[in-house]
């Protein structure tokens, strides 16, 4: 491992654990960000001379996030005189995320032109997740006595339940692409994510740990021909585990589901709230939106459950839709083109790709899925700082899958050539 190499991968996990730790040390990030910018300038030059066109996407979107502030100011300045201080904060962080994404996208590249670099990194991750999850639980039992129900504790560590249990599932399925010699281990490492996922009572990740577990094993299924037996064998012997498990947790997890039909519960009734307020932000500024983040600047309706209001939509869709405008919406519906067109061609490339591949394509992909559903984006709220590191890692994935099917096409090039 280059000594180049080595130093982006150190300040890449320092930037990672201050994101972990975004509620301690909060002023850091922006330090952080700042260091690595320079960096990036200074000692990386010749590692991003070669980035792809996908660069130009955040130069259209960091240009948007201008027009939209600079078209909105004397439109909106009543609303911004009375929290000057707000409206700032929350442009820089618009900016903020913005390089911080195409940093992310960008380590993805230079480290996936060689798998061990990715690998080095992401176990990184996946420790730091296991820790959360650890504490998770500890504190978890010692709040509620071992009683599971819907957003019983806060994640000491991420101050938010959703960070930390979303932190989990991308730390189960790391467990299991990630190459080890302890299996066992793994296998414990993996049984600790499941439990932090079922205790915190998310549906929203419940779900998707389901959806995530049987898209990994379909595409397993396809690519890895080798061991179609082992996987439906696995498959038949863990359903009765499963089947036994979930009939002992359907009391406790029952009561978290009443409502998700019920569209008079007091989730439905606040998307709708949120929904509505972007909306109507939309019809006011349809072409270029009120500017990335700026949803709780503008937001004034009041939460009758919490008497609170809300700084983002907690929708994806209606998030880019009223704070980016159409022109938002099309850049991000061509993002997640090149995500689906760059996934797809590590899938049908010819050869069985690695497991890790596997899961940066499932989560790639549940990214555009969950769009329409949360704030778990590869642009979430700026002022929402949990969210970054799920963002930033979803990035680094994707510029790691874009350099592998450019290592695959090379790879194919030299065997015609030869």
């Amino acid at each position: 491992m280059s000594s180049r190499i080595k130093y982006l991968l150190l300040i890449t996990k320092i930037m990672i654990v201050l994101m972990l730790l975004v509620y301690f040390f909060d002023n850091l990030i922006i330090i952080g960000i700042g260091f690595l910018f320079i960096n990036m300038l200074v000692f990386f030059k010749p590692y991003f001379s070669d980035i792809d066109r996908n660069s130009r996407n955040f130069l259209l979107f960091a240009l948007l996030l201008l027009v939209s502030l600079f078209v909105n100011l004397s439109k909106y300045n009543v609303v911004i005189s009375n929290d000057q201080f707000f409206y700032v904060k929350t442009a820089l962080n618009g900016f903020l995320w913005i390089i911080l994404s195409y940093y992310g996208y960008c380590i993805g590249k230079i480290i996936g032109k060689d798998e061990r670099y990715l690998i080095n990194l992401l176990k990184f991750c996946m420790y730091l997740f296991l820790i959360n999850a650890v504490i998770n639980i500890y504190v978890w039992f010692t709040t509620t006595g071992g009683v599971i129900s819907r957003y019983s504790f806060v994640s000491p560590i991420t101050n938010t339940v959703s960070a930390g249990v979303v932190y989990s599932l991308l730390g189960y399925f790391l467990t299991k692409s990630l190459p080890s010699r302890k299996t066992l281990l793994s296998f414990i490492y993996g049984i600790v994510f499941i439990v932090n996922i079922v205790i915190v009572g998310t549906r929203q990740v419940q779900l998707l740990f389901c959806f995530y577990l049987i898209y990994y094993y379909y595409i397993s299924f396809v690519n890895f021909k080798k061991n179609r037996i082992k996987i439906i064998l696995l498959v038949i012997s863990v359903a009765p585990v499963i089947f036994v498990g979930f009939s002992a947790l359907l009391p406790s997890l029952a009561p978290m589901y009443n409502g998700v039909l019920n569209l008079g519960a007091p989730d439905y009734y606040v998307r709708q709230i949120t929904i509505r307020v972007a909306y109507d932000l939309f019809l006011d500024n349809p072409i270029f939106g009120v500017g990335y983040g700026m949803f709780g600047v503008y937001n004034t309706a009041i939460i009758s459950v919490s008497g609170s209001t809300l700084s983002s939509v907690h929708n994806g869709f209606y998030s880019i839709l009223s704070e980016w405008g159409l022109m938002g919406l099309l850049l991000t519906m061509v993002l997640f083109l090149n995500i689906y067109f760059t996934s797809r061609k590590l899938l049908t490339a010819g050869k069985s790709i690695s497991k890790l591949n596997i899961v940066s394509i499932i989560f790639l992909r549940g990214t555009i899925i969950v769009f329409f559903i949360s704030n778990f984006d590869l642009f979430p709220p700026p002022n929402e700082r949990s969210y970054y590191l799920f963002g930033f890692i979803m990035w680094i994935l994707y510029g790691s899958i874009s350099q592998e099917v450019i290592n695959k096409s090379k790879n194919f090039l030299d065997e015609v050539k030869a």
